[in-house]
């Protein structure tokens, strides 16, 4: 049998690996799973463990593990607690030659990889709005009627022209393309918040509703700053206007910032709110949609972004169990599992205005319990697996 290194790491989630450096768990061949049911006696599941770390993990003392709070710290801190009564090796840093473990006083940290998170999203010193409209200039209140939102890219532009996009949408795939017969290039792009049909995730245009890909269609068009009519009659209420960051998408590379509906309704020429809704509602068939968009045309704008982002230390978890087959060692089999939730919620939860916690027993603490069951087990089974590979036809044979 091949007895290859074996990796075990629970990871903060995120899509963007230059933000969360990946850690190989382990790699065994399909030969070395053959023999190893021959040669290595199996071990069942602990039931009771695996409710003790859902239990810990999915506590109201962990907060929904939001990374780099207090709660996502705890949980990583279990976490490395329980790799090391499991007496897992670690990963080595930079230079190193070995798994050893390399820990500061009763810290497990030697399983801890620091990686940068941003936490918190605030609006800076310069940030503006102002239209021009039938030769009167109004300037737009920051936070009342408009703001940037997180993931907004800092700029500004000047004296620069609308278009509407409907919704922003574009996907090739659907045959849809709100930018179609549009000349966005250089001009700021005006578009509503969500989809056609409304936000039903599971609706046709459900993963388009999502403003960063409005940002993208915006700024693949040319635009140099995208606006977005919040959904909410209340801009107070609105979600864009939280300032929420995505650790997973990065920034947009455009300003992007939202308005109310108010204000858009203004833009447009339109006498209040309600004429705006039943503009959304009813497209280019609303009676008098062709005299608002050509209105829209004739206001420019000037923007100004600035917003700041504070980041905290976040963590992956990683441990490790080193095979004894002297080809195959460097070889890893890789399981991971993100032990981060959503905190209070926000703007990807169900309860976007909710305070309240959000446990994630399923995500991901039920799974991050498997993974540290699985590293039980594995761990469990090292004195099998470094007798089967000594019996392996792939290790070096004895000379004496």
């Amino acid at each position: 049998m091949h007895s290859l290194p074996l990796r075990f790491q629970t990871k903060m989630k995120n899509r963007h690996y230059h933000f969360l450096p990946l850690v190989l768990l382990f790699i065994l061949t399909p030969a070395a799973f053959a023999q190893q049911a021959k040669t290595v006696p199996s071990i069942a599941p602990d039931i009771e463990l695996l409710k003790k770390h859902v239990a810990y993990l999915a506590s109201g003392e962990l907060e929904g593990r939001r990374p780099g709070t207090a709660g996502a710290d705890k949980a990583a801190a279990y976490l490395a607690e329980q790799f090391h009564r499991l007496k897992l090796g670690c990963a080595p840093d930079r230079g190193a030659a070995d798994f050893k473990c390399r820990h500061n006083g009763k810290r497990r940290d030697g399983y801890l990889k620091e990686f940068p998170f941003i936490a918190e999203v605030e609006l800076a010193k310069n940030n503006a709005m102002s239209f021009t409209q039938d030769g009167k200039s109004a300037t737009v209140a920051l936070r009342d009627e408009w703001t940037p939102v997180g993931f907004s890219s800092k700029g500004g532009v000047t004296q620069a022209g609308l278009v509407f996009a409907g919704h922003g949408i574009t996907a090739a795939e659907l045959e849809h393309d709100d930018y179609a017969n549009i000349d966005a290039k250089g001009k700021i792009a005006i578009v509503f918040a969500g989809a056609p049909g409304g936000d039903n995730p599971h609706g046709r245009f459900g993963r388009y509703a999502d403003a960063r890909w409005k940002a993208i269609a915006a700024k693949d068009r040319g635009a140099a700053a995208l606006v977005v009519i919040a959904g909410d009659e209340k801009f107070g209420n609105e979600r864009l206007a939280k300032l929420e960051y995505n650790q997973a998408d990065g920034e947009a590379g455009i300003p992007v910032a939202v308005i109310s509906r108010q204000t858009a309704a203004k833009l447009f020429g339109l006498a209040d709110a309600t004429q705006l809704d039943a503009m959304e509602k009813a497209k280019d068939k609303w009676p008098g949609f062709a005299d608002a968009t050509r209105k829209l045309r004739d206001v420019t704008v000037n923007l100004l972004v600035e917003i700041t982002r504070r980041a905290v230390p976040a963590y992956n978890v990683v441990g490790v169990i080193e095979g004894g087959d002297p080809k195959l060692k460097r070889e890893y089999i890789v399981i991971g599992a993100h032990y981060d939730h959503l905190g209070r919620g926000g703007s990807s939860s169900l309860a976007p205005n909710s305070s309240d916690v959000h446990h994630g027993a399923d995500d991901n603490a039920s799974g991050t319990a498997g993974l540290l069951e699985l590293a039980r087990v594995f761990s469990s089974r090292r004195d099998s697996f470094a007798a089967a590979s000594s019996s392996s036809p792939s290790a070096p044979k004895s000379q004496g």
